[in-house]
């Protein structure tokens, strides 16, 4: 790419800086624009005014003739009239009638113009004027010499109705008085006065015939002024507009050559920016796609590995085969776990990490993790504790995988660099505003810690503490970059607080809309007793409990729990729920079962004992209707479901219903397997048929199709690469046939699959060795219910299953009213 001297360089530095003043000219002859016709309309304006009053003036003339022709008739209607109240209602609305003119006549003379609304007739009378300086008609003039020669005439008329009312005044007297030469006299008198009225009312209509001409002349005059005047402004505003465009149109073309070199100079670093643009980002693709099939074909025989392993696991093996196995599965799952990191990082490289905006249960994602690492403690000896705070939300709205992605990586971390001693999570509400929470995780550890010259770098990638770290400890060095990054994703922040021998402290922060939580089982106020050695882990676990509502207390011996027990039994306030360590039993019996029988068991106390995961003691334990055995930790969310059973069970026993007790803690279902790859399918069939589920084969998109038009099918686990068909088109084509819509391939579609489908919903659930960014919105976005990685772990496959079919047959769930407090949920 060439490098410009400085002077294109000042060219192209400052784009804006060379527009500002074609952008002022512009600017300025837009606002000239805006003047010359604001100014145009304003005289036109002022023009139209004048017209329209030309026309007020026109009209009040008008109507002044049809009121002296009113005035006319009401004469004569008074003079042919009998009797004094017909006379006087006449009289009065004749004198209301010629005041109203009066008015009229003065209005014309000084100029306004009279309201439209204070119309006269013969029966009413005239409204006031309107005030002659409120409509002025300046433009047409006023009419001195026609009005003032109509004044003296009206005022003349007025005269000559008092005179008109005397006669008939004394014409009716001489009717009543029967006097016939009275009569003839009078009514002479009437008749030779009415002989004077015509010429009156003849001058007086010729005058304003004259008016009424001359107004009609002066507004003619007037209109041909106002279109003159209207061109004339026109013209005017056309020929400045025209200058003004072109003064700009030059400015700019002058400015338009002095732009033009520094135009094609951005022309030609545009163009080279543009090839080094697509080079980028067709390497992007390449690395894109190379990662893809990277990820396929690795996962795909990792899937194999793992999942065969786990099988193997499952059968009757010799201790040290079973410990050549389990070291085989670690290596796989060390080496899956890598894999995961480097894609991971390269998608936040590529800032192809989308977060989903989902409601999740905070609490379960903490305890998931809690789950996940229970087997790691009780292999190294190191306790796993966690404790959430009382006023920690139980939902919020965001990606729950990557949270728990971040947790994994801090909680796996720590116990990598623990040997002895406790590995510790702690959530709390840090703050909550508007509708969003800022949530703050801690993971706590008693390991080596970290030298305070080193903390600064190991959120870099790559990155350890100590070289000696990776030859002792192994790993990628990119756990840690890749949880802050998604820590900011989030809105939060991480860090670090350690010391050499003390162990390390990792905290981080993220800020999440808040959402309503799922309630929690209404348990009443049941009485619990915790009893262990282990003194933190009993007690969080009764602290906890205490926060849910329930009474709970905490013993750390043998005798203590068998005095306790006496002693409530005997208060008549026995306790429901005892918890029992196994270690607690070892000072004083020789198992956990010799103790379990010697304590009072109430026929309602139910037992729930932590023990290890042995098969053989477990049933041991477990001989009794009210013992329960659970491995360590112990998980908050899984007591109070185990207490909800026992409550049921319970309930049951009160009600004396007969109900057969559940085999198996979930049901079983019909699943059909879509998987072209032989051994993921062995895998997969063995995992589904080990947990009591029908599985029946299929070996792409098509067969399902034909399989799911012979029978009905509980669920579809649907492989997404496969031949003829892949899962992401035949899962379109089931949504569309559910919908009653028409496939867009009919010829693959069976007959019987549209009448067998039609109104159902069968979950889909993708399988898919693809996990790069979008795969998993693909899924999705085609109508699948949810979405397994390969390799997957057993726990994993039918954890996903039964969450769709719970979620498919258990739909208002949620609706039922929370008996505890969601914020302080555990």
């Amino acid at each position: 790419m060439p490098t410009p001297v400085p002077e294109q360089a000042a060219a192209t530095s400052y784009p804006f800086v060379r527009a500002i003043v074609p952008l002022a000219l512009l600017l300025a002859g837009f606002l000239a624009l805006i003047g010359i016709d604001v100014y145009t309309d304003h005289s036109i304006r002022q023009l139209t005014v004048s017209n329209d009053e030309g026309w007020a003036r026109l009209r009040d003339a008008e109507q002044v003739g049809a009121d002296l022709s009113r005035i006319e008739a009401a004469v004569y209607q008074m003079a042919g009239t009998r009797g004094g109240p017909a006379q006087a209602r006449i009289s009065r609305n004749l004198r209301n009638l010629i005041d109203g003119t009066g008015a009229r006549l003065t209005v014309l003379a000084q100029g306004g113009e009279i309201d439209p609304r204070n119309a006269a007739d013969l029966d009413g009378p005239y409204a006031s004027p309107t005030p002659p300086d409120e409509t002025p008609h300046g433009a047409l003039g006023h009419y001195p010499l026609e009005v003032g020669d109509l004044v003296p005439k009206l005022a003349a008329v007025n005269e000559k109705v008092t005179v008109l009312a005397q006669l008939l005044s004394e014409r009716d007297a001489a009717w009543e008085l029967r006097d016939t030469a009275a009569q003839a006299q009078s009514v002479a008198a009437v008749q030779d006065f009415l002989g004077t009225l015509p010429p009156v009312f003849f001058r007086l209509n010729e005058q304003v015939n004259r008016l009424l001409d001359d107004a009609r002349q002066r507004l003619a005059d007037l209109q041909g002024q106002v279109d003159a005047q209207r061109r004339h402004l026109r013209g005017i505003e056309g020929v400045l507009v025209v200058l003004v465009i072109l003064a700009v149109l030059v400015l700019i073309y002058a400015y338009a050559l002095r732009l033009e070199r520094d135009k094609r100079q951005l022309r030609l670093a545009r163009d080279e920016m543009a090839r080094c643009r697509d080079a980028a980002d067709a390497a992007n693709r390449s690395k894109s796609v190379f990662l893809a099939n990277m990820s396929h074909e690795i996962r795909t025989p990792m899937n194999a590995v793992i999942g065969m392993t786990s099988l193997v696991l499952d059968s009757e093996l010799a201790p040290k085969q079973r410990h050549d196995v389990k070291t085989i599965l670690n290596s796989a799952n060390a080496l899956l776990g890598l894999l995961n990191d480097i894609l991971d990082f390269s998608r936040i490289e590529a800032q192809q990490v989308q977060l989903e905006r989902r409601s999740f249960d905070l609490v379960e994602v903490v305890e998931e993790v809690v789950r996940t690492f229970s087997d790691t403690s009780r292999r190294t000896g190191v306790a796993l504790y966690y404790r959430i705070d009382p006023n920690f939300p139980r939902a919020a709205v965001g990606d729950a995988l990557r949270l728990r992605q971040i947790l994994v990586n801090l909680v796996g971390n720590a116990f990598k660099f623990t040997t002895r001693g406790y590995v510790r999570i702690d959530a709390g509400l840090e703050l909550e505003r508007s509708g969003l929470v800022t949530l703050r995780f801690q993971v706590a550890d008693t390991g080596v810690g970290i030298p305070r010259n080193r903390q600064a770098g190991i959120f870099s990638r790559f990155a350890q503490a100590d070289e000696t770290i990776y030859r002792k400890h192994g790993g990628s060095g990119l756990g840690l970059s890749i949880s802050q990054k998604l820590t900011e994703l989030m809105d939060g922040r991480m860090w670090v607080e350690s010391e050499p021998g003390a162990g390390s402290r990792f905290v981080f922060t993220v800020r999440l809309p808040r959402a309503q939580g799922r309630p929690l089982p209404d348990l009443g106020t049941p009485r619990l007793l915790v009893a262990g050695t282990d003194a933190i882990a009993m007690g969080l676990v009764c602290e906890r409990m205490i926060q849910l509502g329930c009474r709970a207390e905490c013993v750390f011996e043998a005798a203590a729990a068998d005095a306790r027990l006496k002693a409530a039994a005997a208060a008549r306030d026995p306790f429901r729920i005892v918890v029992l360590e196994k270690s607690l039993c070892d000072a004083t019996t020789t198992d956990i079962l010799t103790f379990l029988r010697e304590i009072p068991v109430a026929p309602d106390l139910a037992l729930i004992a932590l023990s290890e995961p042995d098969k053989d003691e477990s049933e041991r334990l477990a001989d009794g209707s009210h013992v329960l055995c659970v491995t360590e930790p112990l998980i908050v969310g899984e007591l109070l479901t185990h207490m909800q059973d026992f409550a049921e069970a319970q309930r049951r026993a009160a009600a004396r219903t007969e109900a057969p007790a559940r085999a198996h803690p979930r049901g079983t279902y019909c699943i059909l397997l879509v998987e072209d790859n032989h051994v993921n399918s062995v895998i997969a069939r063995r995992v589904l048929e080990k947990d009591d589920h029908q599985v029946t084969e299929a070996l792409d998109g098509v067969v399902a199709l034909n399989a799911l038009a012979a029978a009905d099918y509980d669920l579809v686990l649907m492989d997404v690469q496969m031949p003829t068909m892949d899962g992401l088109e035949a899962t379109r084509i089931i949504r569309a046939l559910e919908h009653g819509a028409v496939s867009e391939r009919p010829e693959v579609v069976p007959a019987d699959l549209a009448g067998r489908l039609a109104g159902r919903h069968t979950p889909v659930i993708a399988m898919t060795a693809n996990a790069m960014a979008g795969d998993r919105e693909l899924c999705l976005a085609a109508g699948m219910d949810d979405y397994i990685t390969k390799p997957f772990k057993r726990e994993e496959m039918l954890e996903t299953v039964h969450r769709v079919m719970d979620a498919r047959q258990a739909p208002a769930a949620a609706a039922i009213p929370a008996a505890v407090d969601p914020g302080a949920t555990a």
